[in-house]
């Protein structure tokens, strides 16, 4: 078993681990099969039990040593390093070409034998060393680069970030908040469950007493028919709102221009929140509102022109899906499960099969969302937004991106003292050589969406970044396994993203926490999250 052990370290996972109560802890043989059965095809070598282990790991060795230059490199403060994958004892000429966003071009070259070597290993009969190259960029971004070293040439994204996030600890005045989870702010006019127009008054109080943020759980899409899961932590989309916390009243001098009349009065009886119930009473009104709108000369563009430019109507496209066949998208038919391609305007949801008026009221509800959001921005006191750690194994970025995601596992935690059973949250964890291989677009496209419209953002279960739990289907959750993710490329993007937006970073490091995470939130200005009680 010492192959297979040897295997999953080289695949990325840590069969082994200390537990919440400091003592060893590790997985089973079949969860770590299961798992590099999950990771053998982004990392280039066949896998289908305990016997292709040593095969499987010459593979895995042949395949990572053949990229010399990874597809991203990432630098912190305005230096780029470059690491070059190469033979130890064979020296030739390297030569690097970055081009700024800005369109600067920096070149820099010498000899491999001129950078200090490390992280040797033998590859059969070869003795295989990485050489790293530090290249002075002094511009933060996403730059491009090409790189060539010896005969061997290639193109990399550059990510070039600041030492520190945005207003992080240490930095500007004290300040104070306040958190409410926005479906507790109810009031009469907004039924069951709060919305933006409550939080915004708020916004006002806490601004009347000098606080500066609002914080919140999870506003992201969620499932709120067939199926319904209205848990924050388990969203229909990390890139796209939760339309049951419109402002139906702040929509009445927009209505009013298109005909439409102010919405009923919303269900209010009863103890819990009746979350279908609740959806279905704005939901009513977003049908009757929204085509109307598309039909409006100056909305109807502006709204279609937003929805192309953020790829909403691809978006919209699938949760009309999803309430045409009633359940989620895993249960379609191969139709619309698999050969579906990029919707990027009405008429290519209607070419793909998508019928009715649910997509303009999906486009319409995310772009007043947005606009809402946007106004809340702009307010004297800060949104504080929460970014969960993944989604909903029906999720549209799971049909949509289904190869940046790990289907056969679920992200989790191992156990601990309030959870001796160890926890599977049921969410689909992300392929960290995917999220390479696609140049983290998904991860920046994320950032984004909540960062146009918060201060701050709470990076939920932050040591994701480093590790995260995986539950192979059909095991336990106590038999999970560690896989690790390139934590400087995420953090770099973070970071850069922050300064970009002008937003603050939180991280929740709860739970096993490697000693390496708190150090290096510290030297990139993450906040830290504490649990009082604790």
């Amino acid at each position: 078993m010492r192959t297979l052990i040897a295997l999953a370290r080289a695949a990325g996972l840590e069969p082994e681990y200390t537990g919440w109560d400091g003592s060893a802890a590790g997985t089973s043989d079949d969860s770590l099969v299961a798992m590099l059965t999950a990771l053998a095809g982004d990392l280039g070598f066949k896998f289908a039990g305990v016997e292709d282990a040593d095969t499987a790991l010459a593979q895995l060795e042949h395949h990572q040593w053949a990229e010399t230059v990874p597809q991203v490199c990432v630098g912190f403060g305005g230096e780029l390093v470059v690491p070059f994958a190469v033979v130890a004892d064979t020296d030739a000429e390297w030569w690097v070409e970055v081009t700024t966003e800005r369109g600067t071009v920096i070149e820099a070259s010498g000899t491999l034998f001129a950078l200090p070597p490390d992280s040797h290993a033998r590859l059969e009969s070869t003795m295989r060393c990485i050489r790293r190259a530090t290249i002075t960029v002094g511009e933060v971004g996403y730059h491009q680069m090409r790189w060539r070293a010896g005969f061997v040439q290639g193109d990399a994204l550059a990510v070039c970030a600041p030492e520190r996030a945005w207003g992080g600890p240490g930095e500007g005045p004290r300040r104070w908040g306040v958190f409410a989870p926005v479906f507790g702010l109810a009031t009469a006019a907004s039924g069951q469950a709060g919305d933006l127009g409550t939080l915004r008054d708020l916004f006002d109080q806490v601004s009347a007493r000098g606080g500066s943020y609002v914080a919140t759980l999870p506003i992201l899409a969620q499932f709120l028919g067939e199926p319904c899961v209205f848990s924050p932590y388990s969203p229909a989309s990390r890139v796209a709102w939760n339309e049951l916390y419109l402002d139906l009243e702040d929509l009445g001098a927009l209505a009013a221009e298109v005909g439409i009349a102010p919405p009923l009065a919303p269900p209010v009886e009863g103890k819990w929140i009746a979350y279908r119930e609740q959806y279905r009473w704005r939901r009513r009104y977003l049908d009757e509102l929204a085509p109307a709108l598309m039909a409006h000369a100056e909305y109807g563009a502006e709204i279609d022109e937003w929805a192309k430019s953020t790829g909403m109507w691809d978006y919209a496209a699938f949760r009309a899906l999803g309430e045409h066949y009633g359940r989620g998208w895993h249960e379609w038919p191969a139709v619309h499960k698999d050969h579906v391609l990029a919707i990027r305007d009405h008429a290519g949801a209607v070419a793909a099969g998508v019928q009715g008026a649910a997509i303009y009221s999906h486009v319409v509800g995310q772009w007043l969302m947005s606009r809402q959001l946007r106004g809340l921005a702009a307010h004297p006191t800060s949104l504080y937004l929460d970014l969960p750690v993944g989604v909903n194994a029906d999720a549209y970025e799971v049909w949509r991106h289904r190869p940046l995601f790990l289907l056969e596992a679920s992200a989790g935690a191992p156990p601990d003292a309030l959870f001796l059973g160890g926890q599977d949250w049921g969410l689909p964890p992300l392929s960290p050589t995917a999220l390479r291989r696609d140049r983290y677009r998904y991860l920046i496209r994320c950032l984004r969406h909540h960062m146009q419209v918060a201060r701050m953002l709470r990076i939920d279960h932050v040591m994701g970044l480093f590790r995260l739990y995986c539950v192979p289907r059909g095991r336990p959750a106590t038999d999970g396994v560690y896989l690790r993710y390139p934590h400087q490329e995420l953090l770099a993007i973070l970071v850069l993203e922050s300064h970009r937006n002008q937003c603050a970073l939180v991280g929740e490091d709860l739970g096993t926490v490697p000693a390496m995470v708190r150090p290096l939130m510290e030297r990139h200005g993450l906040y830290r999250l504490h649990v009082g009680q604790w």
